[in-house]
């Protein structure tokens, strides 16, 4: 591709980009999917707050939604975690998290790095959270409250104790000496 075409293609992606309006319509609508009726305008009202609560998050870089298949796209900046206070913090990687509402679900896939073939010490290769509450962020999808859901499983991203996948010591050490 030439630098000629680079002003179409920005304009073409921007032509097919939703606004941060019908993004914030489309993550309430999905949020209030599946609820009670008489829950439906309440949840609606709440996810649209929501929507903005999420994206003023610092760990939150980009949020993408396809209504289609009812799931969000949530772009995080690094995770990084220690297993004690006495060990040095390690650089897990940016993430996408994915949530889905029919069914309610969701994965976690490593953009910066895989360690033997898995995103993060708790999460496979197939993008699976191996993280207590796990139910708890299922009912929470189910009823709508995603905010609240990828708040616990961004915390998850940030803390490690056994590992059932690998290692944290795996991954690379975080060059900053502050988190």
């Amino acid at each position: 591709m030439n630098d000629t075409n680079e002003p179409m293609i920005v304009a073409a992606r921007a032509a097919t980009s939703p606004s941060y309006d019908q993004l914030r319509q489309q993550y309430a609508e999905i949020c209030a999917f599946g609820v009670r009726s008489e829950q439906y305008a309440s949840r609606y009202a709440s996810a649209l707050e929501d929507f903005d609560a999420l994206c003023k998050l610092p760990c939150v870089q980009v949020v993408g939604i396809d209504p289609a298949k009812q799931e969000m796209y949530i772009g995080t900046t690094r995770a990084i975690l220690r297993k004690t206070e006495f060990d040095p913090w390690r650089e897990i990687g940016e993430f996408i998290v994915t949530i889905g509402k029919t069914p309610s679900q969701f994965t976690c896939a490593n953009i910066t790095r895989n360690v033997d073939g898995n995103h993060h010490p708790h999460v496979n290769s197939s993008g699976f959270m191996c993280i207590n509450n796990r139910m708890e962020i299922l009912c929470l999808i189910t009823d709508g409250d995603v905010l609240e859901a990828f708040r616990i499983i961004w915390a998850g991203l940030n803390t490690t104790n056994n590992t059932p996948y690998s290692d944290s010591t795996k991954w690379p050490l975080h060059e900053e000496t502050s988190k």
